[in-house]
C-alpha cells in the first residue's frame, strides 16, 4: 500500500514537470524564430548605410539616353552635373549655348548642387533625370551692400527706358527695404538721384549691375530686421530720438515684408508704431522732402 501510494503521488508530479518543460521548449522555439527576422532586417538596414559607393541610372531626356554612373557617399550633386555636362557638351566652356542649364531631378524633385548623395537617401539602382532648360537672364544685378547679396531682378522689357523709381519698387519687393531706406549708385559711382530719369540717363542697360547703399552703421540693423531678430533689432536703435523713430518705422516696414509676427507686435505694444504709418523721410533728410507723391512719404 505504501509503495503504490507513493507512486499515485509522483505520476502527477511527473507528468507537470514533463508538460512545463515541453511549454518551455515551445515560448523559446517561438520566441527564437520572431527574433530572427529582427536580426536579418537589422543588418541589412546597417549594410546599406554602410555602402560606400553605388551604381545609379542617368537619363539624359533631351536624347532618350541612359548610362550608369558610380557614385559614393561623398559624391555632390554638382560633381554628377559636371559629369552630364562634359558628357554631352553642354555651356559655353563646351562649345554650347550660354542660355541652356542642366538640372538634375529624382522623383520629381530637383537636386541642388551642394547636396550630397548620402543625404538623399537614393537607393541603389534608381534613376535620375538630366533636363535642360532655357536659363532666363536678369533685367539688372543689385549688389545690396549692407549684407553683401546679389539681387537678380527680372520683369524689366526694357531697362534703358525705364525709370529709377520703377526699378527701385522692384528691388522693394524683393528686398522688403522702404523706398527711403536706399540709394542706387551705379559702378561707376553716380548717384541714380532723379527718381523720374530713365535708366538710360545714367547709362545702365540690361544685364547690368549696380549697387544698393543704406545709411552708415545701419548693416547689422537691416539684417536683423530682415531675419527677425527682435533682440538685435531693439539694440541696433540710435540714441537720437528722431533717427530712432524713423529706425522703428523701417523696421515694422521690413518685418510686415517678411512675416516676423514677434518683431511687428514688440514694436507695436511696447512702442506704439503703427503699420499702416508710411515710413516717410530719414530725419536728416525731410527738410528736402517735397514730393507728396512719393509712395513712402504719402499719407494716402
Amino acid at each position: 500500500m505504501t509503495t503504490t501510494a507513493t507512486k499515485s503521488w509522483m505520476t502527477p508530479r511527473a507528468t507537470t514537470t514533463i508538460a512545463t518543460t515541453r511549454t518551455t521548449t515551445t515560448t523559446t522555439t517561438t520566441t527564437t524564430a520572431a527574433t530572427t527576422p529582427q536580426s536579418s532586417s537589422s543588418k541589412r538596414s546597417l549594410s546599406f548605410l554602410e555602402i560606400d559607393q553605388m551604381l545609379i541610372n542617368v537619363h539624359f531626356v533631351p536624347y532618350d539616353e541612359r548610362f550608369l554612373l558610380t557614385v559614393t557617399r561623398q559624391t555632390t550633386v554638382g560633381h554628377v552635373k559636371s559629369i552630364c555636362e562634359r558628357r554631352y557638351k553642354i555651356g559655353s566652356s563646351f562649345g554650347g549655348t550660354e542660355d541652356k542649364v542642366l538640372i538634375l531631378s529624382y522623383a520629381g524633385s530637383e537636386l541642388h548642387s551642394t547636396w550630397f548623395f548620402y543625404d538623399l537617401a537614393i537607393q541603389p539602382g534608381s534613376t535620375l533625370k538630366c533636363l535642360l532648360k532655357t536659363e532666363e537672364k536678369p533685367s539688372i544685378n543689385v549688389r545690396c551692400a549692407f549684407n553683401n547679396e546679389l539681387i537678380k531682378v527680372y520683369g524689366i522689357e526694357n531697362v534703358r527706358t525705364s525709370s529709377v523709381i520703377d526699378v527701385k519698387v522692384k528691388i522693394t519687393k524683393l528686398t522688403g527695404l522702404p523706398l527711403t531706406a536706399f540709394r542706387l549708385v551705379t559702378q561707376k559711382g553716380t548717384h541714380l538721384m532723379c527718381d523720374d530719369h530713365i535708366l538710360d540717363v545714367y547709362g545702365i542697360v540690361n544685364g547690368d549691375t549696380i549697387s544698393l547703399e543704406t545709411y552708415r552703421g545701419w548693416d547689422g540693423f537691416l539684417t536683423s530686421c530682415q531675419l527677425g531678430f527682435t533682440t538685435q533689432v531693439l539694440k541696433s536703435f540710435s540714441s537720437d530720438d528722431r533717427e530712432k523713430q524713423y529706425q522703428m518705422r523701417v523696421a515694422m516696414y521690413v518685418a510686415a515684408h517678411f512675416g516676423h509676427s514677434d518683431l511687428v507686435l514688440n514694436l507695436m505694444n511696447k512702442h506704439c508704431i503703427r503699420p499702416d504709418e508710411p515710413v516717410r523721410d530719414h530725419p536728416s533728410r525731410e527738410w528736402c522732402s517735397m514730393d507728396p507723391h512719393h509712395p513712402d512719404c504719402s499719407h494716402k
